[in-house]
């Protein structure tokens, strides 16, 4: 990630939520150009970065007729800056319009040497690789609820890689991610996204959780959780899932590079991408959780794919030089 580029935040990549695209994409440019170029559109943007929302409710929040709607949502949809979801809770074949995007990233600097390389990976919720984990605690398919519930040892359970939704008070999960091409390399930017929110009995809208994030076992800063989010069933929350307990959190983006730390492009720590040293190991451990002196205990619940708004599990990127 090249820092004479400008930050929209997104990326090109088949299945991803992070759009990243060079000077030279002519026709995304002007086709995201044009979805952003509109007051109507950014509107609508900053009201579905909340949360999903009906047709009806954008017309509540937005003073513009239904067509006028219409027309943006089209020039919107074009862009791939939102998509179309079943709403479960709504009658007939109304759908909830939701953002597509989390990030959009544009280089404006043309790579003369050739050697600029980026991964990107998705890393399923369940593949953790070390916890400390203490009840109470949950993991939960999109099948079901994965036994014991509230005991420490199911997190050792075979069952926990079909994990869609992970829920503990207090503790950590770690997931190692192993790239032996960073070796020798310079990694220039590193980000991780994924669904959460706090955790505690039921749901509480209001119930606050500080989350924080290692790389490397470096402590790189701490996200403000302001609920546990309930009373609507997430877009792809599972039918059988009570609709008073947690359903749905949000996205947030954890990103390094040598400025500093980033959490939903707010810097967060002083912690650079060359203080991870992540070219002298080719093992990266990550690591979030909720710490026993945080200012909230408030739990984390983690939510991966077929459950919470969003329909992915932990997302990576890295980019480096050789």
């Amino acid at each position: 990630m090249l820092f004479y580029s400008i930050f929209f935040e997104y990326h090109s990549v088949m299945n991803s939520r992070n759009f990243r695209f060079d000077i030279n994409d002519l026709q995304r440019l002007m086709d995201v150009s044009d979805g952003l170029a509109s007051k109507y559109r950014l509107q609508i943007l900053l009201l579905l970065s909340k949360r999903s929302r009906s047709i009806q409710e954008i017309l509540k929040e937005i003073d513009i007729s239904p067509s006028t709607l219409s027309f943006h949502l089209k020039v919107l949809k074009e862009a791939k800056l939102i998509k179309y979801v079943s709403n479960p809770s709504s009658r007939g074949n109304e759908k909830n319009v939701s953002l597509n995007v989390d990030t959009i990233h544009i280089n404006f600097m043309q790579d003369v040497t050739g050697n600029s390389q980026n991964i990107h990976e998705t890393i399923p919720i369940g593949s953790f690789a070390n916890f400390d984990i203490t009840a109470p605690c949950l993991i939960v398919s999109d099948k079901g609820i994965i036994n014991p519930i509230d005991n420490s040892i199911v997190f050792k359970s075979y069952q926990r890689i079909n994990a869609s939704l992970i829920s503990f008070e207090k503790g950590t999960l770690e997931y190692n991610l192993i790239y032996n091409e960073l070796i020798g390399s310079k990694v220039e930017a590193i980000s991780f996204s994924q669904e959460i929110c706090s955790e505690c009995p039921d749901y509480n809208n209001t119930w606050k959780s500080t989350i924080t994030f290692w790389i490397n076992d470096i402590e790189i800063g701490s996200y403000l959780s302001l609920g546990d989010f309930g009373g609507r069933k997430g877009n792809f929350t599972p039918d059988w899932w009570p609709i008073k307990s947690s359903n749905y959190g949000v996205m947030v983006k954890v990103s390094v590079n040598n400025k500093g730390t980033f959490i939903n492009g707010k810097m967060v720590s002083g912690v650079k991408i060359s203080d991870l040293k992540l070219n002298d190991n080719p093992i990266i451990k990550y690591k979030l959780g909720v710490k026993e002196n945080s200012q909230y205990v408030g739990g984390l619940n983690l939510f991966g794919k077929k459950f919470g708004d969003y329909d992915q599990d932990i997302s990576v990127s890295i980019t480096y030089k050789k």
